[in-house]
């Protein structure tokens, strides 16, 4: 499973790999965000951890192939 991170910066979404500090995505709301994960998620599973501004994790999200994603809050 590949585990993304979307982090708050500057007003935008930031998304990164796991273990980088490389963004690779940018977006200008979490809903935006989301559906690109759940896009990308089509072919192999993905954890999304989701942050709060001052870097604590607000939630959890796992999304599989063919599903919605689940939801576990932190």
């Amino acid at each position: 499973m590949q585990n993304y991170h979307l982090i708050p910066i500057s007003g935008r979404w930031k998304l990164s790999f796991d273990r980088s500090d490389v963004i690779f995505a940018g977006f200008d709301s979490r809903q935006e965000a989301l559906e690109f994960c759940s896009e990308i998620s089509r072919i192999k599973p993905a954890c999304l951890s989701i942050y709060r501004p001052d870097g604590t994790v607000l939630e959890e999200r796992n999304f599989y192939p063919q599903q919605g994603p689940s939801q576990q809050a932190a």
